[in-house]
């Protein structure tokens, strides 16, 4: 084995562990993402909306808006989950071409599932932070 091949299986080893502790991440952080988003819009739907009248409300518009975007950040996490595999089943045909056909260029190839994924994750994220800070001005502005 020669330095060069070595270097590479230290590199891959290397890549290896850090896109298990991405992959455990990523995981962690949909499941975060999908259950707070759902208990926000549970808890806006059930109790905010009883607590203020919302025919007399300053900022009405913002409630509703809050759970629109509670459910874009719903399902943008479920989307997530799907993009996700076709990025495992992309990425698993990747490493054929590099390990079993020894074509390097495959192994730093993303897929557009692996994009896709990553675009999801980023709209899930922002979309909870939003109706959460939406929801938190509609409260503050009629307490």
């Amino acid at each position: 084995m020669t330095e060069n091949d070595e270097s590479k299986k230290i590199y891959a080893d290397h890549r290896r562990e850090l896109l298990e502790r991405q992959r455990a991440n990523s995981s962690a952080y949909d499941r975060a993402v999908l259950a707070l988003s759902s208990a926000g819009l549970g808890a806006s739907i059930s109790f905010v909306s009883k607590i203020v009248d919302h025919s007399i409300a300053k900022w009405a518009c913002l409630l509703p808006l809050s759970w629109i975007v509670f459910c874009l950040a719903i399902v943008s996490t479920v989307a997530s989950l799907m993009t996700s595999q076709g990025a495992i089943s992309k990425a698993l045909e990747y490493a054929g071409e590099y390990y079993l056909n020894e074509r390097d260029e495959y192994l730093d190839k993303r897929s557009g599932y692996e994009v896709a994924t990553m675009v999801l994750n980023m709209v899930s994220g922002i979309a909870f932070v939003t109706a959460v800070v939406l929801t938190l001005i509609y409260m503050i502005s009629n307490s």
